[in-house]
């Protein structure tokens, strides 16, 4: 569980934080108040994008199916570790 930017208390859960976004909202379990991850944390995650448009450049199908597994491990770890929670 993620702490809620209104109340402080763990009330983010994993899976919430995970398909948040700045235009997608999730709820507090604890205060029920709204909270988004702020377009600065969006734009860390514009490196992985980018990986990801190169990967299609890659012939080895073996060699792609393993950088696409790496590449969503990083941007998971990315969006989780580093994205900022901001109050609604």
């Amino acid at each position: 569980m993620f702490e809620c930017p209104h109340c402080h208390e763990r009330g983010i859960g994993f899976l919430q934080k995970l398909f948040m976004g700045s235009t997608n909202p999730a709820r507090c379990k604890r205060c029920g108040r709204r909270v988004a991850i702020s377009q600065l944390s969006v734009i860390l995650l514009i490196p992985t994008y980018v990986m990801m448009f190169f990967l299609f450049k890659v012939d080895d199908s073996w060699l792609r199916i393993l950088l696409l597994g790496l590449l969503i491990v990083v941007f998971f770890y990315i969006h989780l570790k580093y994205s900022k929670l901001i109050p609604i």
